[in-house]
């Protein structure tokens, strides 16, 4: 095989690598890509070095599963703008996080086993799947099937008007959160300041040597005790 050749068939194995099966997730499209399926989604930040090692066993399960239409294995880059709400909703604090969510559990349940293949797959296998969507209704109880046909009975701008409604609450909240927080940072600091400024103010030279006196005169008197 000539080196050219041995090139391109090379760059054809990068090429191949860097495609991954793993479904990238935001803010935006959350909702509704996990809709009627059991998702399995890690939370994460590009430079975080625990999530870099997973990665590659993440995609590898990813791949397992590109052909569900039941079972989604996705990600959430929790520094991008567009998820930052979204990670703050599922309180997500450390990375990286690894959630599952299904009809029962909708707001996500914490994965807490192992992160080697073998465990990630077996737990996607035997707890993930279809679960309850205007698509699956035969799998939704009595009340789930009602609040569905509530919303369906709906014109779709009413649906977007809430949809948008809610995502712009959740937006607004984030950037309260971080204004007072802000506040809170400026504050802390100023008092620091504050704070080291009195303290340098009390600690003088003089003080050093009355403190200095005091504690020469309460050896002395112990001693003179002691010999009494």
């Amino acid at each position: 095989m000539s080196t050219f050749t041995t090139a391109l068939a090379l760059m054809a194995c990068v090429a191949v690598a860097s495609v991954s099966a793993t479904e990238e997730l935001n803010g935006d499209n959350f909702d509704e890509k996990i809709a009627g399926k059991g998702a399995f989604v890690k939370f994460y930040a590009p430079w975080c070095g625990h999530c870099k090692r997973l990665a590659p066993v993440w995609d590898e399960l990813a791949e397992g599963f590109s052909g569900s239409k039941t079972v989604l294995i996705a990600d959430v880059d929790c520094t991008k703008e567009d998820s930052k709400a979204l990670c703050s909703k599922f309180g997500v604090q450390g990375y990286p996080t690894l959630k599952s969510f299904t009809s029962s559990d909708p707001d996500g349940k914490a994965y807490e086993g192992g992160r080697d293949l073998a465990a990630l797959q077996a737990f996607a296998a035997e707890s993930l799947g279809p679960s309850c969507s205007p698509e699956s209704l035969d799998l939704c109880d009595e009340d789930q099937v009602a609040e569905i046909e509530k919303y369906q009975a709906k014109d779709q701008a009413e649906l977007q008007e809430m949809v948008d409604s809610a995502t712009k609450a959740v937006e607004d909240a984030e950037s309260k959160f971080k204004a007072e927080l802000e506040k809170l940072q400026a504050s802390y600091e100023s008092l620091t300041k504050e704070k080291e400024a009195d303290v340098a103010a009390a600690s003088t030279p003089e003080l050093r040597t009355v403190k200095m006196v005091l504690a020469s005169m309460k050896k002395a008197g112990d001693a003179a005790h002691e010999e009494l």
